[in-house]
């Protein structure tokens, strides 16, 4: 077997980056220096900055970088839904609502209005970059990010809500500027009815629904069929991977956003749990339960036991997509890009002034305390879903529309990124330990 030294250099360089990922996971646990920053060093080396090892073009490899990027962010988007558990109308819905909604309609304004004061950039270059910027990543929060299904925080139920579903809520953004750039690559519609009433309400609010819908019709038919059975063993991935690309594809299918189906199928999953807690209060099960009857305590048991193994598999998924897509992001730093002192100005407006705007002035209400609303302004995680939605806008043809602002988008939302990357990978650890500390203190004065 002939191989060429480069294939041979990067099949080495991924099997050191990832057994040293892998090992170092739990020495750097409690350093400032985390995985991520690992993986995205492991980038930049094997890039055209150092190594040359592997060359990635945004532009040329945007079909790639739209499929890589799609499957993180579907993974991490129902890793993140399966361990929501919240009933779907309680009022710990209204911060992640409000967040993905007004708070990010906001961050695009700003970013646009930045873009277009640094860089000169047309209204839809400007609104182009506000829109791929402006949702928070769940590929890249795992820290900040609810920790398992108990975990009734409201600041991290709020971040992991957010990121759920802006995902899927800055798509009607990102098809406005393509439709402005060129109203042959998305139709827009007189007055923007047209824009309005698809790209809007049909498809947000049909990607809710049929993933809502569909996410608890599938579980309760496994479930069923499990019951039946009594055998599941070692189908726990395959399992996981199914639903996943069921929901998508269907969502997909009837012209709805896809990511929010996702989302909104893993937060139903979960629903599933709640139901059936609901239903061994009122129901208790017998002293002496007849054999083989499945009372509602063991319907319990199984449903619990079926919710833990899809939030293992999503969160192991997720890991690996992670170290996969920041690597990508190290590699595609040029010199060029690097070097660019005005992109980097663009990032610390974004995570200094654009961030902490938006939310502080959007971000009210009672369920939400001061320092939780400062923790929230701060960490709005830029990552894979920037890559996946520029790279999306660049597939359907924007690159031809806007060439010659293509160079500053890319080259913003890059360092945005590396920046997000370094910023809140170096901070979330020591901030959300004071912030955990302070809220076991307060909770024992209140005893």
């Amino acid at each position: 077997m002939n191989m060429s030294n480069e294939s041979v250099q990067w099949y080495i360089f991924v099997g050191v980056l990832l057994v040293s990922v892998a090992a170092s996971g739990a020495f750097l646990k409690h350093t400032w220096f985390a995985p991520v920053h690992l993986q995205l060093l492991g980038g930049v080396a094997a890039g055209p900055l150092v190594l040359g090892i592997v060359d990635l073009d945004f532009v040329k490899n945007a079909k790639l970088l739209e499929i890589a990027s799609e499957i993180a962010v579907i993974i991490s988007l129902y890793a993140a839904g399966v361990k929501m558990r919240v009933s779907l109308g309680s009022r710990r819905w209204i911060a992640p609502l409000v967040l993905a909604s007004v708070t990010m309609f906001l961050t695009v304004a700003f970013t646009a209005v930045l873009g277009s004061w640094l860089f000169s950039l047309s209204l839809p270059a400007a609104i182009l970059l506000g829109a791929v910027l402006a949702p928070t990543d769940p590929v890249l929060a795992d820290k900040i990010q609810v920790e398992h299904p108990r975990d009734d925080d409201r600041l991290r139920q709020s971040l992991t809500g957010e990121a759920g579903m802006n995902d899927g809520t800055a798509f009607p953004f990102v098809l406005l500027a393509v439709g402005l750039s060129n109203p042959q690559l998305h139709e827009l519609g007189p007055c923007f009815l047209n824009w309005l009433a698809v790209d809007v309400i049909w498809k947000v609010l049909g990607g809710l629904s049929f993933g809502a819908a569909a996410g608890y019709t599938l579980g309760t038919s496994i479930l069923w069929v499990r019951a039946k059975t009594g055998k599941h063993e070692g189908s726990e991935e395959i399992l996981a991977m199914g639903l996943i690309a069921i929901v998508y594809g269907v969502a997909l299918l009837i012209n709805t956003y896809a990511f929010l189906a996702v989302f909104a199928a893993a937060v139903s999953l979960r629903r599933i749990e709640i139901v059936s807690l609901k239903q061994s209060k009122i129901n208790p099960p017998p002293e002496q339960p007849v054999i083989k009857t499945e009372t509602p305590a063991r319907k319990e048991r199984t449903d619990a036991a079926f919710l833990r193994e899809q939030t293992d598999v999503g969160s192991a998924l997720e890991k690996i997509a992670q170290v996969f897509l920041v690597v990508v992001v190290g590699v595609l730093l040029t010199t060029e890009r690097f070097l660019y002192w005005q992109f980097w100005v663009f990032a610390f407006a974004m995570l200094f002034v654009v961030r902490p705007l938006a939310v502080m002035a959007t971000l009210h209400t009672r369920s939400i305390d001061r320092t939780q609303r400062y923790l929230i302004a701060w960490f709005g995680v830029r990552g894979i879903g920037t890559i996946y939605y520029l790279s999306h806008a660049i597939s359907l043809g924007v690159d031809n529309s806007l060439s010659g602002e293509m160079t500053i988008l890319i080259g913003c939302s890059l360092a945005t990124i590396m920046l997000s990357i370094l910023l809140h990978g170096t901070s979330d650890t020591p901030l959300m330990r004071w912030y955990t500390e302070r809220a076991e203190a307060g909770m024992a004065e209140s005893r």
